[in-house]
C-alpha cells in the first residue's frame, strides 16, 4: 500500500497506510481566491499533462463514462433537481438554465473536449441512474489541470463522489498524467 503525507500549516507531519495514490495536502499561508471568485482553504496538487483516457470505466457500485447524445433529457433534469444546491459552487450553473436544445448542445461539446485530450467528463451512473459527473479540467483559467465533480441532489451522501473522484484520478495516473489540482471552498460541507 502507499502512503500519504499530509502535512498542517503548522509543520507537523504524519504517515498512513492508504490503498490510493500518493498525495500531499498542503494549507496555503494566506486564503487563495479562485479565479471565480470562491475563497479556497487547501488545495492537493500534482503535475498533470494532457492525457487520453479511455471512455468508460467501472468501480464496485459505479459507471464513469463519457456522454453520449442521449444523455440530455437526464442531464438536464439532474441539474434542474439540483439548481439550488449546485448553483453556489459549480462555475456552469452561472449558464442555467438552459433549453434542453442547449443542453445537447453542451453533451456535445463536453464529448468532443474528451475526443480531444484537453478536457475530459464522464457521467456518474449507479444501476443506469445519472447521479452525477467527474471532471478533468486541463486549460481552466487557473491553468493547473483541475479535478471537479458534482452529485444530484437526490444521490448525495452515499459516496459517490469519493468512489467515482478515486477512479477518475487512478485512471489519469496510469494514463501518464502528472499534475492535478483539487480546490475546495471552506463553505461546501458536503465536498
Amino acid at each position: 500500500h502507499p502512503s500519504e503525507t499530509i502535512e498542517s500549516t503548522k509543520g507537523q507531519s504524519q504517515r498512513r497506510s492508504r490503498r490510493s495514490i500518493p498525495l500531499l495536502y498542503h494549507l496555503p499561508s494566506a486564503p487563495a481566491l479562485h479565479p471565480r471568485g470562491v475563497a479556497l482553504d487547501w488545495s492537493a496538487s500534482w503535475y498533470l499533462d494532457r492525457v487520453k483516457l479511455a471512455s468508460r470505466w467501472q468501480t464496485e457500485r459505479l459507471v464513469l463514462r463519457c456522454w453520449t447524445g442521449d444523455d440530455a433529457e437526464a442531464l438536464r433534469a439532474a441539474i434542474d433537481a439540483s439548481a439550488a444546491e449546485l448553483r453556489p459552487w459549480i462555475p456552469f450553473m452561472r449558464h442555467e438554465p438552459r433549453t434542453l436544445e442547449e443542453t445537447r448542445a453542451w453533451v456535445r461539446a463536453r464529448i468532443e473536449d474528451h475526443e480531444s485530450g484537453i478536457r475530459h467528463f464522464y457521467a456518474v451512473t449507479h444501476e443506469e441512474v445519472l447521479v452525477g459527473e467527474v471532471m478533468l479540467l486541463n486549460g481552466t483559467p487557473i491553468e493547473v489541470p483541475e479535478r471537479g465533480y458534482w452529485i444530484h441532489s437526490h444521490h448525495t451522501r452515499r459516496g459517490y463522489a469519493a468512489e467515482a473522484c478515486r477512479r477518475l484520478v487512478a485512471e489519469a495516473v496510469r494514463a501518464g498524467a502528472v499534475a492535478l489540482e483539487l480546490r475546495c471552498s471552506s463553505g461546501n460541507e458536503a465536498s
